[in-house]
């Protein structure tokens, strides 16, 4: 047998071995066999000008959100709002003047109607915040939160 041949049979045995695990790794994650999400961390992004105290998504849809002011200026909060897969967008306008290091909390519904979201589902929600400095100039945030759905 010459080397050629043999150096072909290897990487084509080996090739299609390749291929079958690739196949099933895709079939068992196509089917939902292995959840990823599950391994998914809670998070709370709004970057360094707000820091996310705390956050709560609780089963019938209501986000409650704690923030903190690290802007070092009074700010004023002239719009929030929220999105996710289990709705339309909503307008959380709930929060207003918001001092220098100050906490302040809010909380929406992100779902419409009689919607549930099931207990322990990984919920991805957009938030987007209009605010104004002490200058009057208007900014927006967009923010990320990843969290768990719990019972309310």
């Amino acid at each position: 047998m010459r080397r050629s041949q043999v150096a072909l049979e290897f990487l084509v045995t080996y090739g299609w071995a390749i291929l079958g695990v690739t196949i099933v790794l895709t079939a068992i994650l196509y089917f939902g066999i292995l959840d990823t999400g599950k391994y998914v961390n809670d998070a709370c992004n709004f970057g360094t000008q707000f820091a996310c105290e705390d956050w709560r998504l609780t089963t019938d849809g209501i986000l409650q959100v704690t923030l903190r002011n690290n802007f070092g200026v009074p700010i004023d909060i002239t719009e929030a709002y929220a999105s996710s897969d289990y709705g339309q967008d909503v307008n959380c306008n709930t929060m207003a003047y918001f001092a220098v290091n100050a906490v302040n909390s809010s909380s929406c519904s992100i779902i419409s109607g009689s919607e549930t979201i099931p207990e322990n589902e990984k919920v991805k929600i957009k938030v987007l915040i209009g605010y104004q400095g002490p200058s009057g100039n208007p900014h927006n945030l967009r923010a990320d939160i990843i969290a768990t759905a719990q019972s309310p």
